[in-house]
């Protein structure tokens, strides 16, 4: 097998970014693309006018139930975006983080008891050690503002968890475990992804409400832009978050 640096890795793959007339060997590509976002809108379309709609439990009919504070709902282009990462992005990251898990147990026949023994006993403190063993890759993110700041992460960068959807609160604390780098699975070398892993839970969740609620965060990023995935936390906003949660900074 031949080894090849990351950033020799798009020079070998057509440039799927731009289309053009001209980009040949990336036409298939876009085709593929055109079809997948037909499927995709005519089943976005097929869901808005169910019948069903209010009592579906899936994935779709959750994102088109979805509001903001405002009340917007996600646009069709949203909606294509997020079914786009869950089906790739979002299996990928979570498929490798159980995949590493599940390698790590594989070796380890007594960890493998332990964990077991644990779940049936509910041993909670045991089971939260060997989580903090695995590690993920943090992908899929295609907002260009959010991939701007994703770009800046740093090792040793502590991370929040922030839970999307009806929670909407800040939950646990993370690390980058390194650089941001190129996402090795984009042939245009742009996005960047960063090797992350679990430190700890917040004592308790801080909701969105609470942050929004509070004069010291009137210009914090998920104030103004909750949708953004990605977003710089000052060390003032840190300890202010820490503090509501209970802990400490």
């Amino acid at each position: 097998m031949v080894s090849l640096p990351g950033s020799a890795i798009p020079g070998y793959f057509p440039r799927l970014g731009k289309r053009s007339r001209w980009n040949v060997p990336a036409e298939r590509y876009w085709r593929l693309r055109d079809a997948l976002d037909a499927t995709l809108s005519e089943q976005i379309a097929a869901t808005k006018v169910s019948p069903l709609l209010a009592e579906r439990n899936d994935l779709l009919a959750r994102l088109i139930r979805l509001r903001d504070e405002e009340g917007y709902g996600l646009s069709d282009d949203d909606l294509r975006d997020e079914l786009k990462a869950e089906i790739t992005a979002g299996h990928q990251t979570t498929a490798t983080a159980i995949a590493w898990a599940a390698e790590l147990l594989a070796h380890e026949p007594a960890v493998q008891t332990s964990a077991r023994e644990a779940a049936l006993t509910g041993d909670t403190d045991y089971l939260d050690a060997l989580v903090k063993e695995k590690k993920t890759v943090w992908s899929g993110v295609r907002n260009p503002l959010a991939q701007k700041h994703l770009h800046a992460v740093k090792k040793g960068d502590r991370i929040f968890y922030y839970h999307t959807g009806g929670e909407k609160a800040v939950v646990g604390i993370a690390k980058a475990l390194g650089n941001a780098y190129p996402d090795p699975t984009d042939s245009t070398g742009k996005p960047a992804v960063v090797d992350i892993a679990p430190v700890t839970k917040l004592p308790r969740a801080v909701t969105l409400a609470e942050i929004k609620a509070d004069a010291s965060f009137k210009d914090f990023p998920l104030v103004r832009i909750s949708r953004l995935s990605v977003m710089p936390v000052t060390d003032a906003e840190w300890g202010k978050i820490v503090e509501l949660a209970g802990g400490r900074s």
